[in-house]
């Protein structure tokens, strides 16, 4: 906004119009730009900005500027910044002749700061020191047990300038997970405040992202609606919240119980209801989720990550502009940033509803993007780069839906991408949107704590629905609910073994069921008395809770008529189970019949060989005495 100056000549002020605008606006999350209206070379700018962090999470900044003035001709008589915060508390702005009372403006955008100064500072090299303070909750975060420090670039159009940069955490939050960029210096200072310091940076701030703690904990509870509509019984699924690399789910409540919970070939869990005709089936489900920083170790196959390089509806692979793009991109950290720098996020959008538009679509309107688009590019861009990817959907905790924005429709879920990381052998979370609305910070290199998974979309971009999708014609009543609490002492699973249905002497079997609230997985042991005829291992691999896998056994037994009994000592990691059963090697019928063959041949030659004795006893001579 113009302001008005004077300008100084050989030691005398002579009256005359000249306009210099200094807007310096700062979008924390959204974006940080500094903005100089008039002429940008009449200045040099050196911040020195100060954040200090309390206990409670409420952070006071301190914007030491040092304003130079280039130019005998030209000084500063006001300045303005606009903050792009709505939570900005005690503003005090001071500079050498005392505190200044300034003008403050509130909006749904931000806060405007604007004042006067009260020192005319003027003559060339001279410097006008001052300073902008004020506190807000915007800048720092707490979900359960985990802090989060999120500062946005801040870019500088004066010509120089220059930004160094004073972080300031108590000892409650320890030491971080993770920090980006790396502090230039991290002192720790008496009471046990841990000081991170970045040296001067030309021509902008860096963002800076923190992370203090490994572990996020989580409480859910989810409501789903099925109806059958048809006029016979139907199987219908829900998808419940899965394992990933990043999260584990532990399950308090499923009622009613499912006939069976099992998971797809993308990593989905589903439970299995047989619904009578017209029936109307309300879904409660209540648990924990624990979300860890860093991903856990997936080795997948060729075969299997094929399946996340192919074409489909909204990931469109072979189109044209996908494939040149690709081409030249070529890499994870590249198509991310190309999707950050080129997809505007549209709030209109979000609040008056519209379509998903797929990847091609996104290149061709990028401004009518929302998380769906941005997720739906990079997937396209990736596959198409050889990089497996696929869609992630579910609950992200946001205190601010303007700088990090959830955009589907039913209750308040969000998307994001997952890639491959063949030299990791992992699944990485990535999310292209809030790196967009966040003003630049970085959700490539680390993802935050508060993403959590309700469905895996790999093979088809639309199904399974999430929990939230699952409503009855119109329903305002909300179906999701997630709250971040404190750390949980994590339980174990529980299984449940017995001889399945299916088992027969001739083919013995036993069906497994995880009882417990968590998935289970590890080695069976299984072992018989008398040793000998069982001498095995069963693999569980992720086995869900409220799901079964039926295996069947193999004996070591020799060919026999009847079935032999005998005890089945199984160890699951836990406890010892024991089973009386019984097995029988059959004899397969071609050996029956070479056996009855045999047989019969022997019958027939005892029997001639007992009529051949007899003849032979009738031709013998009488002895004569």
């Amino acid at each position: 906004m113009p302001i008005s100056g004077e300008l100084y000549k050989n030691r005398e002020f002579l009256p005359m119009r000249f306009f210099l605008g200094l807007v310096v606006s700062i979008f924390i999350i959204l974006f940080l730009s500094p903005r100089l209206v008039g002429a940008v070379a009449e200045f040099d700018v050196e911040y020195h900005t100060d954040y200090q962090v309390d206990n409670t999470g409420l952070a006071t900044v301190t914007h030491k500027i040092a304003l130079t003035n280039k130019l005998s001709t030209v000084y500063a008589t006001k300045f303005s910044l606009d903050v792009g915060l709505t939570d900005v508390t005690n503003i005090t702005v001071r500079d050498s002749a005392g505190q200044i009372a300034p003008q403050v403006t509130q909006s749904s955008g931000g806060t405007h700061i604007g004042f006067n100064f009260l020192d005319a500072v003027a003559g060339k090299n001279k410097v006008n020191n001052f300073s902008i303070s004020y506190q807000t909750r915007d800048i720092v975060g707490r979900n359960g047990s985990v802090w989060e420090i999120n500062i946005p670039r801040l870019d500088g159009t004066y010509g120089s300038s220059t930004y160094d940069v004073t972080i300031s955490v108590p000892p409650e939050f320890g030491q971080p997970a993770f920090i980006s960029p790396a502090p230039d210096s991290q002192t720790a200072m008496p009471a046990g405040v841990n000081t991170y310091h970045y040296l001067p940076h030309l021509g902008y701030q860096p963002p800076v992202s923190a992370v203090f703690g490994l572990t996020q904990f989580m409480e859910f509870q989810l409501t789903y609606h099925l109806e059958n509509t048809q006029p016979i019984d139907s199987t219908m699924s829900i998808a419940l919240p899965p394992d990933t690399v990043y999260q584990q789910v532990a399950y308090k409540q499923l009622e009613p119980r499912p006939k069976q919970v099992w998971r797809d070939s993308d990593g989905n869990w589903l439970a299995d209801y047989r619904l009578s005709p017209r029936q109307l089936l309300t879904i409660q489900v209540l648990g924990d989720v624990r979300i860890n920083f860093k991903p856990e170790s997936q080795p997948e196959t060729d075969e299997a990550l094929a399946e996340y390089l192919e074409s489909t509806e909204y990931w469109q692979v072979d189109a044209d502009e996908i494939k040149t793009l690709a081409g030249k991109l070529k890499t994870p950290k590249a198509i991310y940033q190309y999707v950050v720098d080129n997809l505007s996020y549209s709030y209109d959008k979000v609040n008056q509803g519209g379509g998903r538009l797929g990847a091609v679509e996104a290149l061709k309107t990028p401004e009518l993007s929302i998380c769906t688009e941005f997720t739906d590019l990079f997937i396209a861009l990736a596959r198409s780069a050889g990089i497996p990817a696929r869609e992630l959907e579910g609950f992200a905790f946001t205190s601010n839906d303007r700088l990090r924005p959830l955009s589907l429709n039913q209750d308040i879920l969000h998307a994001w991408p997952e890639y491959y990381d063949r030299d990791k052998q992992t699944w990485v979370q990535i999310d292209p949107t809030w790196g967009k609305t966040t003003g630049g910070i970085d959700y490539f290199s680390k993802l935050d704590l508060n993403h959590f998974v309700f469905v895996i979309h790999g093979t088809d971009p639309t199904k399974p629905s999430p929990a939230g999708a699952y409503k009855i014609k119109t329903d305002p009543k909300k179906d999701v609910t997630v709250t971040a609490i404190g750390r949980l002492n994590w339980p174990k699973y529980d299984l449940a073994i017995s001889l399945a249905d299916s088992s027969t002497p001739t083919q013995p079997a036993i069906v497994v069921r995880n009882v417990g609230p968590i998935a289970a997985s590890g080695k069976l042991e299984l072992k018989s008395e008398p040793p000998g005829i069982i001498d095995e291992q069963i693999e569980l691999q992720d086995l869900p809770p409220f799901g079964f896998s039926v295996f069947k056994l193999s004996p070591h037994l020799p060919w026999s008529l009847r079935p032999i009994n005998f005890s089945l000592k199984i160890n699951d990691g836990q406890r010892n189970v024991s089973l009386g059963t019984s097995a029988q090697k059959p004899i397969p019928t071609t050996t029956k019949i070479s056996l009855g063959a045999g047989l019969g041949l022997l019958a027939a030659t005892a029997f001639y060989s007992r009529r051949l004795h007899f003849r032979r006893r009738e031709w013998q001579e009488p002895l004569h005495w």
